[in-house]
């Protein structure tokens, strides 16, 4: 049974599929868990925010981006860090979104036509009745 060359075959088609399946939900994951972390990062602003800023008090950054001391943080600062978030978060995800199976059904990848959807019908049926023909078992009379 273990030499069957058409079980080791159903195995490495069915190995590749959740190889695929795997990645495509981890990419999925890693989109969720990016997003929560950033929501969540969002929701602290006003707690990391001086480790931030004491990071950056010595780059153009502070006057490129408007930020204020700590001490003065205000609703303009907290949504330019929002944004700041957004952008990096979206800049992360970037090298997982091939992979992402929601990604591609938001593009409509997984979508095919109606002709082409007919065609693959008729193609698997003429197979399906070929199939039958060749395995039907034949009633004898007696």
């Amino acid at each position: 049974m273990e030499d069957n060359p058409i079980i080791l075959a159903i195995m490495v088609f069915f190995g590749i599929f959740l190889m695929f399946f795997f990645i495509s939900l981890l990419s999925d994951l890693i989109i969720v868990v990016l997003t929560l972390g950033s929501a969540a990062a969002a929701y602290f602003i006003p707690e990391w925010y001086p480790i931030f800023y004491d990071a950056v008090k010595d780059t153009d950054l502070v006057s490129l981006l408007g930020l204020v001391t700590p001490e003065a943080l205000d609703t303009a600062t907290k949504r330019v860090m929002a944004i700041l978030l957004v952008a990096t978060a979206t800049l992360i995800a970037i090298p997982v979104l091939p992979f992402s199976g929601t990604y591609r059904q938001i593009l409509g990848a997984n979508r095919i036509g109606r002709k082409d959807e007919a065609y693959i019908t008729s193609i698997i049926s003429k197979q399906v009745k070929k199939a039958n023909k060749t395995t039907a078992p034949k009633l004898s009379s007696s």
